[in-house]
């Protein structure tokens, strides 16, 4: 848990070279509509993160991506908008929920 908002950007850390996403719902049809949803994610806040699922409501993969960083070392993320996984540069998997759901 931290004592302020933080990024999902910051969190994993270091400069993104490449998002490629690996799959996706249906209802995200276009690049401009994938982009925006990963862009959200990527920049949204959250204050508190876990190494397992910590919250009850259903949550879909509606985006896997890809993600690969300046200094070549790749990452993962699948989000449905509010909840997401991320790996971070270690290979740890975490798992938070993005505010305003949280608040």
């Amino acid at each position: 848990m931290f004592d302020h908002w933080i990024s999902v950007e910051s969190f994993v850390g270091g400069r993104v070279d490449k998002i490629r996403v690996v799959r996706c719902l249906p209802y995200l049809t276009t690049a401009a509509k994938l982009r925006e949803e990963l862009r959200k994610v990527w920049l949204g806040t959250f204050k508190e993160t876990s190494c397992g699922i910590g919250w009850d409501e259903a949550s879909l993969g509606n985006v896997e991506a890809s993600i690969e960083f300046e200094d070549g070392k790749r990452s993962s993320l699948v989000t449905d908008g509010g909840h997401v996984r991320v790996q971070d540069r270690t290979g740890k998997y975490w798992f938070m929920r993005l505010a305003p759901a949280v608040q």
